[in-house]
């Protein structure tokens, strides 16, 4: 386990942590998809994974049960390289399970009353259907929306995030580059200097405000941080940039509110 890249333990890690997906049919595999979806979120995870739509389907189809299905996901992921994102062509195949699955999901019924909002407002009844109730979004809803898409930003461009911090340990330096309150211009300049895949991005707050800062490379020690420097491109040398360890990035971050 420990000789494994750190992208595959952060992986496996998440998916061990997340809650096994309840199947509603053995044939549809979108609670499967889903379970992937939210176990990455939940651990920060950026880069993509070897498990795709296709992939998942088909262990999903495979396992007879949640708990066969997991362990053939990690399984998965320890024989996989590192993953390559897919093709838009590919995804077509998840289009046509979905149009085929639409009639069972449309008789998938929910139970009412299952859901208690002190928000819940009554539409008045005038037209021909029944009585119903409006779900209105809580503030924390616009939160964690606006940091799934500045992650989203981070995991097109192939960006690591925090969690990828902590499973490279504490006691490692990297080397930062710049701070932007902006996602999209961190993304363009590692994008134009080529070094999106040995970058990370972690966010700090500076009197409220959301402050993201890039560092790049991974060096065992402050020494080897500073003796790096000076293969940098001449573009990169020009911000001065500094060695940061990994512990006080990640102790700062725990600290904010």
């Amino acid at each position: 386990m420990n000789r494994l890249p750190g992208w595959k333990r952060l992986l496996l890690q998440a998916l061990e942590q997340a809650p096994a997906p309840q199947p509603a049919s053995r044939w549809n595999p979108l609670p499967a998809i889903h379970w992937h979806r939210i176990a990455r979120q939940q651990a920060g995870i950026l880069q993509p994974s070897p498990l795709h739509f296709l992939r998942l389907a088909w262990l999903w189809w495979r396992c007879d049960d949640a708990r066969d299905f997991v362990d053939a996901c990690r399984q998965s992921v320890i024989r996989a390289k590192q993953p390559r994102r897919l093709s838009p062509a590919l995804l077509i195949w998840p289009l046509l399970a979905g149009i085929l699955l639409l009639p069972r999901l449309a008789t998938t019924s929910i139970t009412p009353g299952s859901h208690h909002s002190p928000l819940r407002q009554p539409i008045v009844a005038g037209f021909d259907h029944d009585l119903q109730t409006r779900q209105l979004p809580i503030a924390s809803d616009y939160d964690r929306t606006a940091f799934r898409a500045v992650d989203d930003i981070f995991y097109r461009a192939g960006l690591h995030g925090p969690a990828w911090l902590e499973t490279q340990g504490r006691g490692y330096y990297g080397l930062q580059l710049m701070s932007a309150s902006r996602p999209e211009n961190l993304v363009k300049f590692c994008r134009r200097h080529g070094i999106c895949r040995e970058s990370v991005v972690i966010e700090a707050r500076i009197d409220g405000k959301p402050l993201w800062r890039l560092l790049t490379g991974r060096y065992r020690d402050r020494d080897s941080a500073r003796a790096a420097l000076a293969g940098l491109p001449a573009a990169l040398q020009a911000l001065k940039p500094w060695p940061r360890p990994y512990a006080a990035l990640l102790t700062a971050r725990s600290r904010q509110p």
